[in-house]
C-alpha cells in the first residue's frame, strides 16, 4: 500500500512537486540521469521518506487506538473493581506486642476457647476444644455459655452447660505467653451415656495435650508443657487465677465507685459484671472478608474486628452499635479496633459494606447516621479524647456521604432512608415516595452535632462551623414536621404531616431545646401513648420493648433532668422510674436464663434469642447515676 502511494503509474497519476521542476534526477553512484521504463526518472531519494512518514503515521494511529483501548479497558474493567475495594483497615498498627486474648472466629465448629494476638490473628493460637469420641463438640452447641471474667488480656473464666453436664475453664495468661488452666467438670456425659469425653489443648506448633472430663473432674495444666498428664492440684495456677479475679474485682469496684453508684445491691453489680464480660468476650475477627460490590464479588484480605454474639447472626453490621457503647466504658483499645474496622468498610464509590447475606457482606451507598450515636457516647468519655485525629478523615467521609444520600432534591423536606441501615428502632426500610422521614432528620441533626464536637476535639474550627451550620439548618427545618393542631411531630407525606410510626424520636434523641414548651408537650404525648409501658416504649405488642431504643430514651431523659427548664422535674421522675424498671427486667431474666435479651414484653418477660448484646446495655444503665 505504501508502494502504490509513493510510485504512482499510468496517465491518471499526479506528478510530485519534484517532478514538476525537472524530468531527471541524479544517480548518487554514477552521477548521471537514470531513466524509468516510462521514460521518467526514478525518484528513489524521496520514496523512502514518504514511505517512512506513512508508516509512522499508521504507527501513531495504531498507538492512539491501542492507548484508547487500554484506557477503555481500564475504565471499564479495572478501575471500577479497584474502586469497589474498601479502604485499608485503619487498625492494622500493632499496639502491644504479643499479647493474647480470646478472639471468636465465627464458624459452625467454633472451639471452646481460641486465644490469639489481636494485632496478628493469623499467627498460630491456643485452641481449647471439647471432644466426644474424638469429634469436636463446638461452643455454639452448648445450651448455656457464661463468661465470668472480663479482664480478657490477662485471663478469663468460662462455664458451659449441656443437659446435666457442666464444664468450667479458668485460665491465666503469663507474660511469656504460657497459659495456665484450671478445668472443672461435673455431671453426666453429654448424651447421658459413657462416652469418651476429653478436653484438647493445642497450638503454637507444639504437641497437643488432652485432659479427661470425668463426672467430678478437677485438673490443672500449663500449655505448652512437656507434662502431658494434668495435675490434680497446682498451687501456683490456683493462686494466680484467684489473684486475677481479685484484681479485676478491685478495678471494677473502683471504677464503679467513681460513677457514684457504690450503694447498688451486690446482685445488680454481679449482673453488670456478667454483661460486660459477655461483650468483652464477643470480640470476633474475620480474615479475608468476602464482599459483594457494585462490580462483583471480591475478597478483602485484611482482618476485620466486630462484636457478635455466639448464637446470633446479624443482618447488618450496624447491629453491633449498642454493644460498642457497653464495651467503650472500660476498654478503649478494643473499642477502637471495632470502630476502625467498621469505618474502613467504605470505598471510593461512596459505598459501604454493611448488609450480611449468606456469609457475604454486601456494599450499598453509605447511609450510617446511627454510627454517630456511638460517637455521642464516646465524646462523654475523656479516655477517647486522643483517638479522633486518626479517624477524622474516614468519619468525615461517612458523614458527608450519609448527608448526601439522605437528602433529596427537595432539601430538608425530602429526607429518605435507602433501606440498608439501622435507625433508632431497627433496620429501616426504604422511605416511600413523596415521604420525608422525621426519624432520619433527627438522626442527621445528632450526626451534625457530633461532627461539630469531634472537629472541636481535633482543633478544626472551620469544619466544626460547617457541621454546626447544618445542625442549625435541620433544627429550623423541624418546624415543617410539627402539627400545631395535634401538638405532635410526624413524617411529611405528600406535603402534609402524618403522625407516622415514630412521633417520639425528637424526644428519644434529645434534639428538642430544654427550655421550649414543645418538650413538655412531647413528654406528655409519650406518657399518653398506649405503647408507652412501665418498661418503656414498645414497638408493638408482638415486637415488644427494645432495650436499645429505650436506652436512648433514658439517655435523653437524663440529659433533660440535668438542665434547668420547665420540664426538668418530670424528666427526672420519668428517668428514675424507667431506669429502675428496665434494670429489674433485665436482672430478672438473667437470673433465670443466665443470659441477656434485646427485647421484653410489657410484663417483663424476655423476647427473642438469648445472648443479644443489646441487653448488655444494663451495664451502662446501672452505671449511670
Amino acid at each position: 500500500m505504501a508502494k502504490n502511494a509513493s510510485e504512482p503509474t499510468g496517465n491518471n497519476s499526479q506528478k510530485s512537486p519534484t517532478e514538476e521542476s525537472g524530468s531527471t534526477t541524479t544517480n548518487n553512484e554514477k552521477n548521471k540521469p537514470v531513466k524509468t521504463e516510462s521514460g521518467n526518472p526514478k525518484i528513489d531519494s524521496l520514496s523512502m521518506p514518504v514511505k517512512l512518514t506513512v508508516l509512522l503515521a499508521i504507527g501513531a494511529l495504531l498507538s492512539v487506538v491501542a492507548s484508547f483501548g487500554v484506557q477503555f479497558y481500564n475504565d471499564t474493567y479495572v478501575r471500577p473493581v479497584q474502586q469497589d475495594r474498601t479502604f485499608p483497615f485503619l487498625g492494622g498498627k500493632e499496639t502491644n506486642g504479643t499479647r493474647l486474648r480470646i478472639l471468636q472466629a465465627p464458624s459452625s465448629q467454633r472451639p471452646l476457647l481460641q486465644l490469639s494476638e489481636p494485632d496478628r490473628p493469623w499467627n498460630p493460637s491456643f485452641v481449647v476444644e471439647v471432644l466426644v469420641n474424638e469429634t469436636v463438640f463446638p461452643l455454639n452447641a452448648f445450651q448455656e455459655r457464661v463468661y465470668e471474667t472480663p479482664d480478657v488480656y490477662n485471663g478469663g473464666k468460662l462455664t458451659v452447660k449441656y443437659d446435666e453436664f457442666s464444664l468450667t475453664i479458668a485460665h491465666i495468661i503469663y507474660p511469656n505467653s504460657t497459659i495456665g488452666f484450671h478445668v472443672n467438670s461435673n455431671g453426666k456425659p453429654l448424651n447421658g451415656s459413657e462416652e469418651n469425653l476429653e478436653l484438647k489443648i493445642s497450638g503454637r506448633g507444639v504437641k497437643w495435650i488432652k485432659i479427661p472430663l470425668t463426672p467430678a473432674g478437677n485438673y490443672y495444666q500449663t500449655f505448652p508443657s512437656t507434662q502431658e498428664e494434668a495435675f490434680t492440684n497446682h498451687e501456683e495456677i490456683k493462686n494466680d487465677i484467684a489473684n486475677l479475679e481479685e484484681r479485676w474485682n478491685k478495678k471494677f469496684d473502683e471504677w464503679f465507685a467513681s460513677t457514684g453508684q457504690q450503694n447498688l445491691p451486690a446482685a445488680y453489680i454481679e449482673i453488670m459484671k456478667a454483661a460486660y464480660s459477655m461483650v468483652a468476650n464477643s470480640l470476633s475477627v474475620v480474615q479475608n472478608f468476602p464482599m459483594m460490590g457494585k462490580h462483583g464479588f471480591f475478597v478483602d484480605e485484611v482482618n476485620y474486628f466486630f462484636l457478635m454474639p455466639i448464637n446470633i447472626t446479624y443482618t447488618t453490621l450496624d447491629e453491633q452499635f449498642f454493644a460498642i457503647m457497653t464495651l467503650s466504658k472500660l476498654n478503649v483499645e478494643d473499642t477502637m479496633r471495632v470502630i476502625r474496622s467498621y469505618i474502613s468498610l467504605s470505598n471510593e464509590l461512596g459505598h459501604m459494606a454493611n448488609r450480611l447475606v449468606f456469609g457475604t457482606v454486601e456494599l450499598f451507598p453509605i447511609q450510617s447516621p446511627t454510627l454517630f450515636q456511638v460517637f455521642e457516647e464516646l465524646l462523654s468519655n475523656p479516655k477517647f479524647d486522643n483517638e479522633y485525629q486518626e479517624i477524622i478523615e474516614n468519619l468525615e467521609y461517612i458523614a458527608e456521604h450519609t448527608w448526601k444520600n439522605s437528602i433529596g432534591k427537595g432539601g430538608l423536606k425530602d429526607v429518605k432512608w435507602t433501606g440498608d441501615s439501622r435507625g433508632v428502632f431497627d433496620l429501616e426500610p426504604a422511605t416511600s415516595k413523596n415521604t420525608s422521614s422525621l426519624e432520619l432528620l433527627c438522626l442527621l441533626e445528632d450526626m451534625s452535632q457530633v461532627m461539630k464536637q469531634v472537629y472541636k476535639k481535633v482543633g478544626d474550627d472551620k469544619n466544626s462551623a460547617k457541621w454546626e451550620k447544618r445542625a442549625t439548618d435541620i433544627h429550623e427545618a423541624m418546624v415543617n414536621h410539627w402539627d400545631n393542631e395535634k401538638k405532635e411531630y410526624g413524617d411529611i407525606v405528600n406535603g402534609k404531616i402524618e403522625k407516622g410510626p415514630w412521633p417520639h424520636v425528637p424526644l428519644i434523641l434529645g434534639v428538642v431545646k430544654e427550655d421550649s414548651e414543645t418538650l413538655g408537650q412531647l413528654l406528655k404525648n409519650l406518657q399518653d401513648d398506649p405503647n408507652f409501658t412501665q418498661l418503656g416504649l414498645q414497638t408493638s405488642e408482638e415486637q415488644g420493648i427494645a432495650v436499645s431504643t429505650n436506652y436512648l430514651l433514658l439517655r435523653s431523659l437524663k440529659h433533660y433532668a440535668g438542665l434547668s427548664g420547665p420540664s426538668q422535674e418530670i424528666a427526672h421522675r420519668m428517668y428514675s422510674v424507667l431506669k429502675n424498671n428496665m434494670a429489674a427486667a433485665i436482672a430478672r431474666a438473667h437470673r433465670a436464663e443466665k443470659s441477656f435479651f434485646g427485647r421484653y414484653d410489657k410484663n417483663m418477660r424476655p423476647l427473642g434469642p438469648k445472648e443479644n448484646l443489646d441487653g448488655t446495655l444494663v451495664f451502662s444503665i446501672m452505671s449511670s447515676p
